[in-house]
């Protein structure tokens, strides 16, 4: 959403700019100074017409200066932007910069603004095409966002980060990460204070001797996991998602084509087994464009590139393995192979407090429950976890977990979409059981859902090389990464969390992720940088955390601009040993082998 100027100029509330008080003050000073004009074919205008339930625009949103502001002088139809720089919670709601906030008669509440994307051409042209905009995405792009190549990222969210961002999945388990990008992220988040450092139990710890920064003793304590028990050793990374995302955007946007609110549809495939095309929906105006590209990377959580038009069982698989498939020792012989048996999925919500800001809602504050559809399975309000938000300490994050009771049935018959909306209906009615609502000590209201679910696990695609326990098992090391074509690593252990006939399986907390798992067997122009490349169930679940994904799609640019810059049309052509060094593995295995135990 933007504004435009009595000159013409065009102002985007959504536009990232790298101070955080900047969107708040240009914005003031251009509405409410007068300097921006709201009249004929405006931007208010639009929004009037868009929400009819608009009526008087009141300017950029500041807290009243009397308490009882809501009750004696705001009238039903007033509108606000939410102008701060990060998310705010108020009225019990969330707002994040650029939303409407609409006076509904007794309190604000959130509008998110959907503005149309620019119509382009029905065909396009790239070298290099992104499918997914998470972790995986977002490290591939910044792989190739000055390579020079002409790159597309294409996201069906309205944000970038996948589940680390728009499912609220923000706590960054410790792993190491290729290259130097995140480390560039880390640094401004921690200096600005929207990437901090945590434990999910006791103090923060130090990695390296007092020569080293603070900053940079925590960092090394994030990149390294090593627990018998599977308990999170090294120091996690929570995020702003807002602001993560803001940044994310601002670093490509000059460079990369950014795509949001977009979706695959269908692709086109040559007799040389090369992806030509593929067809893509734009969500915000339903209209539909073809993208031509010499490469495709499919850092979508679930391979929806590689699974079109491809068969289940021999393409892609998802569920438990039985043992006869890779022989892995830890799966029971009468393991029987099940589509539905996967780690559980959830949706996160969110729940404002107390704000403490003038003429905000105090302990009075009451919600009407009975409205609530109502799930007889639901009968406690029991949480996987609770987050205070990095940008709002009044606003908390909940995880229910397994306490939504939501079926993989749901989501593997009827799809994300459909899943969705019956995990949303069962979070407002968890909400209602749990000790945060407007009845406990908190006095919290329903905020809302996180627009995407939380995914642990889906699709995994047919790859030349299928990583298996004995891959989890065998550390990496400056010995074997060479010969084994090692590109990324993870610092996890197998973590199945129905894990029924599943026995010990001994991680060697230094995994190492093979070249050819990202390569799948059916297309010869295709990379995978998303949890659904090449891995039995059981060695994905020790691979899929949020950093590594990074790696994963940090690896794929790496590799395509190796294979473009060589004119290959098979990317199974591309020089390992100079992927390896291009991606940084040695320095990566050396770093951790310098400041953790090999044991």
């Amino acid at each position: 959403m933007g504004f435009k100027t009595k000159d013409g100029k065009f102002l985007s509330v959504n536009k990232f700019v790298a101070s955080p008080e900047q969107i708040q003050n240009e914005i003031k000073k251009l509405i409410n100074d007068g300097t921006v004009s709201i009249n004929g074919d405006s931007e208010i205008d639009e929004i009037k017409k868009a929400y009819p339930q608009c009526k008087n625009y009141k300017g950029v949103f500041a807290y009243p200066t009397s308490a009882t502001y809501w009750r004696d002088t705001a009238q039903k139809g007033d509108f606000y932007i939410q102008g701060f720089s990060t998310t705010m919670s108020y009225h019990r709601h969330v707002f994040d910069p650029g939303d409407i906030m609409y006076f509904n008669g007794e309190k604000l509440e959130q509008i998110k603004p959907l503005k149309q994307n620019k119509v382009l051409n029905t065909i396009q042209h790239y070298d290099v095409c992104i499918i997914g905009g998470g972790a995986g995405g977002v490290g591939c792009a910044y792989a190739l966002k000055d390579s020079g190549l002409k790159v597309c990222i294409i996201e069906k969210q309205s944000q970038l980060g996948g589940t680390h961002v728009s499912a609220g999945m923000g706590s960054l388990m410790a792993s190491p990460v290729n290259g130097t990008w995140f480390n560039d992220i880390l640094q401004d988040g921690y200096k600005n204070k929207y990437m901090v450092f945590a434990r999910n139990s006791g103090d923060l710890q130090h990695t390296g001797d007092t020569s080293l920064s603070e900053y940079e003793r925590l960092r090394l304590n994030s990149l390294y996991n090593g627990s018998a028990s599977g308990i999170t050793q090294g120091n996690i990374i929570r995020i702003d998602y807002y602001r993560l995302s803001q940044k994310y955007y601002n670093d490509l946007i000059d460079t990369i084509d950014i795509k949001l609110n977009t979706e695959f549809i269908e692709s086109a495939c040559n007799l040389n087994n090369e992806i030509i095309s593929i067809k893509i929906k734009d969500n915000t105006n339903g209209n539909e464009s073809y993208i031509y590209a010499k490469y495709f990377v499919d850092c979508s959580a679930d391979g929806v590139l590689c699974k079109y038009g491809k068969t289940e069982g021999e393409n892609f698989f998802i569920g438990t393995d039985a043992k006869s498939k890779y022989n892995e020792s830890a799966i029971s012989d009468n393991v029987v192979a099940s589509k539905y048996d996967i780690n559980p999925f959830e949706l996160l919500y969110c729940v404002p407090g107390k704000s403490y800001k003038q003429g905000d809602y105090g302990d009075e504050f009451t919600e009407d429950y009975s409205k609530y559809k109502k799930f007889s399975d639901i009968t406690s309000g029991g949480v996987n976890g609770v987050f205070s938000s990095v940008g709002d300490s009044h606003l908390r994050i909940i995880s229910p977990g397994k306490y939504l009771n939501l079926s993989s049935k749901l989501l593997i018959d009827l799809g994300q979409d459909l899943a969705y909306g019956e995990a949303y209906d069962r979070a407002k009615y968890h909400f209602t059981k749990s000790g945060y609502n407007c009845n406990g000590s908190a006095h919290g209201g329903f905020g809302g859902c996180f627009p995407m679910l939380a995914i642990r696990e889906s699709y995994r695609i047919k790859c030349d090389r299928m990583m298996t326990q004995t891959d989890v098992e065998t550390r990496a090391t400056a010995s074997n990464y060479a010969t084994n074509h090692t590109i990324a690593l993870s610092s996890w252990y197998c973590d199945i969390h129905n894990a029924n006939g599943i026995g010990e399986v001994n991680s060697s907390w230094l995994i190492g992720i093979p070249y050819e798992s990202l390569i799948p067997s059916a297309f010869k122009n295709v990379l995978i940088g998303s949890r659904c490349f090449g891995a039995s169930h059981l060695a994905l679940s020790a691979c899929r955390l949020t950093k590594t994904m990074m790696s994963l799609g940090y690896v794929c640019g790496k590799a395509m601009q190796l294979a473009n810059n060589g004119a290959l049309n098979d990317v199974r052509n591309v020089d390992i040993t100079t992927l390896q060094t291009n991606v940084g593995i040695a320095d990566l295995i050396t770093e951790i082998n310098t400041y953790f135990s090999q044991n």
